[in-house]
């Protein structure tokens, strides 16, 4: 504010951020989807158990980013959008039928995939390989053993990245506030409300909905019984470090067998993301209207599908839902730079996004138990709420 455009200077450590953002992309998305497919294990484990969880938190996924997309109609007008961080020329995004965009998702060089950054393609192609792979079985293992460590070292080098972040960060938003004015983040608390309304909403209506009417479970034992995992996911920020927590209330309070809460709940830490979801879907429409873009139908069809798939590994990493955002808002074609206003408030979001995945999970680990008649139902009704 005091300096205003002389703040430009701290640009180019924005601008090392955001290349190093973009560099990580496309391998990380590669090696942890392959590695991820290739640690459910054969085949047939997929089609009992693991189908069913893994289809049971896609789903929830997809209807959180429909959530996240929804509330982000309850923005109000952002003061962004006539001036800043538009173009100089209006931006037409390229549209396609439906049929040409099925057929673009087929890399005829997945290589070039890769140089070119269509993440699309590269998870069409990512899927592919990691199937392959299970098919292999033991011929497949040296390949599947490099992916993994790979995936491991591509971590890492996330967690180096996203250790720069509060510099990029900083420098970023600094810019911005210096060219455009205090009123550039004013629009930040409206967006922290309604993310935090959306994650409430679903947890309550969807979470709820499911263990009532699908399940048929009195929710208020389920929402006692996970509170204690719930305050340690929203003070860590961590779904991995809320496993322990998670492990002990979905045995002791609801009642699931211990074998398919260790085989749901970490699963559930990886790929279910319905907290990430709300976020993505409020965070991508937030991002296209600072930019002046009304996202089409279309658009959104692709945020779900993209958003949903890439969740299976990305959002596992420290930082990963910024690099998931970054991902979402490459494929959509939306400026990246725009991603910093939210970055800064990210550890806020974050504390309400792990507490919505590990509410999920434990949804999930209910579901898969009273599926394979592993569930006590008199242990879940010992709640006190009962």
């Amino acid at each position: 504010m005091v300096f205003q455009d002389e703040s430009k200077v701290l640009q180019p450590i924005g601008d090392l951020f955001l290349r190093s953002i973009k560099m990580i992309v496309a391998p990380l998305v590669l090696s942890t989807i392959v590695t991820g497919i290739v640690s459910m294990g054969d085949l047939g484990k997929l089609s009992s158990m693991g189908a069913k969880i893994v289809v049971f938190y896609l789903c929830t996924t997809a209807i959180a980013i429909l959530i996240g997309i929804g509330a982000a109609s309850l923005l109000p007008s952002l003061p962004l959008a006539d001036e800043a961080l538009q173009t100089e020329k209006p931006i037409i995004l390229e549209e396609q039928s439906f049929v040409e965009s099925i057929v673009s998702v087929i890399p005829t060089n997945p290589f070039a995939a890769l140089a070119e950054g269509n993440v699309f393609q590269i998870i069409f192609f990512s899927i592919l390989l990691g199937t392959g792979i299970l098919i292999c079985g033991e011929k497949g293992q040296s390949i599947a053993s490099a992916i993994s460590s790979f995936a491991d070292a591509m971590l890492k080098v996330t967690m180096i990245v996203m250790e720069l972040a509060p510099f990029g960060v900083f420098a970023l938003i600094a810019v911005t506030i210096g060219s455009y004015g205090i009123e550039a983040i004013g629009s930040l608390i409206s967006l922290i409300a309604v993310f935090y309304a959306a994650c409430i909403f679903h947890v309550i209506v969807i979470y709820g909905g499911l263990i009532r009417y699908f399940l048929q479970l009195n929710p208020r034992c389920f929402f006692y019984g996970i509170l204690d995992a719930q305050i340690v996911a929203f003070s860590t920020t961590s779904s991995s470090a809320t496993l322990p927590a998670s492990l002990k209330c979905a045995q002791e309070n609801l009642g699931v067998g211990s074998s398919t809460a260790s085989f749901v709940l970490p699963l559930g830490a990886t790929i279910n993301m319905d907290g990430t979801g709300i976020y993505l879907g409020i965070t991508t429409v937030f991002a296209a209207q600072l930019a002046g873009i009304t996202l089409s139908i279309a658009d959104c069809a692709e945020l779900v599908v993209v958003a949903t798939i890439t969740s299976i590994g990305i959002a596992g990493v420290p930082g990963g839902s910024l690099v998931m955002l970054s991902t979402v808002l490459a494929t959509l074609e939306l400026p990246l730079e725009v991603f910093a206003l939210v970055a800064g408030i990210d550890r806020i979001l974050d504390m309400a996004r792990t507490t919505v995945n590990v509410s999920g999970d434990l949804v999930g680990s209910v579901y898969i138990g009273k599926k394979m008649n592993d569930f006590d139902l008199s242990v879940y009704e010992a709640s006190p709420t009962a």
